[in-house]
């Protein structure tokens, strides 16, 4: 339990680990219920989380159990648009949704932007080539 977080890491663990499954109603349903096993055995586990950068309170220390983490760059008109069209699916109407958005998902947009720099890659839509791009930050 006091081992630095690389050493919890190194090399193989006994039986699967567990992972809870996704939360909430935008997850992709799956069969069964509980945690997903992780066995040591598996080479490459993606993740995605908002949070995972932040240096505070119960996420400070995820980054370091993370080989790596990437930031995705998003244009803040296409974050707009798609949270909008997010929370419409989901039964609020346009002002609603742009009014949560406004108190909740841009104060939290801003945080996040706020840690990216803790990220070890960056990616970003380059126009040009019309597709996703490693970034240089």
């Amino acid at each position: 339990a006091g081992a630095p977080p690389r050493a919890r890491r190194g090399g193989p663990k006994p039986g699967p680990a567990r992972a809870p499954p996704p939360a909430g109603g935008r997850a992709t349903p799956r069969r069964g219920r509980g945690p997903l096993p992780v066995f040591a055995r598996t080479p490459l586990i993606v993740t995605e989380g908002n949070y995972l950068l932040l240096d505070e309170g119960d996420w400070q220390p995820v980054a370091g159990l993370l080989d790596e983490v990437w930031y995705l760059h998003v244009d803040a008109a296409l974050r707009l648009e798609r949270l909008t069209a997010r929370h419409q699916q989901f039964g609020r109407s346009r002002e609603q949704a742009l009014a949560w958005i406004a108190s909740t998902d841009e104060p939290n947009a801003r945080q996040i932007e706020a840690a990216a720099h803790r990220a070890q890659r960056h990616i970003g839509w380059d126009p040009a080539a019309n597709c996703y791009t490693f970034l240089s930050i």
